[in-house]
């Protein structure tokens, strides 16, 4: 029996739709009995966010470095992903609500075609940057093994916070604190 690429691409969608996780994480500080946010925290413990350069939806290309000073929201989300599709309309309130205040969202889609993830986009209304990780290897150098995933990204370029499914209150949560550390 032959395998295409389309079959393993199915494949891939139902197993990063359903949230499994497939490397464990007990070297690293969970910030939630569920284990959905990591807390990076001490400068011994922070990471520096590998720069990447992605090809937006509008044909502008984003690059992370030209970001410093600012805090960047990095979420790494598909069409097919139900629980990318639950938070997004959240990612998007929220990103309106913090555009003035030094924050930048950035959504990258992940196994998904840039038709399929327009549409969603444009369905749910989100006006924030956004973009196909066309090759993964943005996705394989963030290390994100179940979609939804998304990083906090302090002024200096750290990744301070990791987490998967998000609301506005979660988002809050954690943009507050950083914002409140830059002052």
């Amino acid at each position: 029996m032959r395998y295409t690429g389309s079959f393993a691409c199915i494949v891939m969608c139902i197993v990063l739709g359903c949230g499994m996780n497939f490397t464990p994480s007990s070297n690293e500080d969970m910030g939630s009995p569920n284990g959905d946010s990591t807390v990076y925290t001490g400068s011994s413990s922070l990471r520096a966010a590998p720069d990447f350069d992605l090809t937006l939806f509008s044909g502008d290309i984003f690059q992370l470095s030209d970001f410093k000073g600012s805090v960047v929201v990095l979420n790494f989300w598909g069409s097919y992903c139900v629980p990318c599709r639950w938070e997004m309309p959240a990612f998007e309130t929220v990103s309106l609500e913090y555009q003035d205040r030094g924050v930048i969202f950035v959504g990258i889609a992940v196994g998904d075609t840039e038709d399929a993830a327009t549409s969603f986009a444009n369905e749910v209304g989100v006006t924030y940057r956004l973009g196909v990780d066309e090759e993964g290897d943005i996705t394989i150098t963030y290390g994100v093994t179940e979609l939804p995933t998304t990083y906090i990204i302090d002024g200096d370029g750290n990744q301070v916070r990791k987490f998967n499914v998000a609301n506005e209150a979660m988002l809050r949560l954690y943009l507050d604190g950083q914002i409140r550390s830059k002052s």
